[in-house]
């Protein structure tokens, strides 16, 4: 099944998204088998504000203590996190290999 956790940063918290950063990289690459998409939000400056993260898990408890487990989460950066259940509908990933 797949989930989609949606999170807002805090404003000021770039020196602990930058201490946490290789943390969060480990996690999502030693993690493969569990990661489909993920990527910063941003906004219309392309300033980093959250984080978008979609997974692959058997239930909401196993993609609920993933997202718990998230480094940029343990170290305080999300204001909030939003996780929810998602179906694949519409699915094109060969319109986002350019996007940046």
């Amino acid at each position: 099944m797949l989930y989609i956790g949606y999170a807002e940063d805090i404003p000021g918290t770039d020196e602990k998204r930058a201490a946490a950063r290789d943390a969060h990289m480990a996690y999502l690459h030693g993690t493969t088998e569990i990661v489909v998409l993920g990527g910063p939000l941003l906004d219309a400056n392309d300033k980093r504000t959250g984080t978008c993260l979609i997974i692959s898990a058997p239930d909401m408890a196993t993609a609920e203590a993933w997202f718990a487990n998230e480094p940029f989460n343990k170290a305080g950066i999300f204001k909030s996190m939003k996780v929810s259940r998602v179906m694949r509908g519409t699915w094109h990933p060969e319109l986002a290999a350019d996007s940046k």
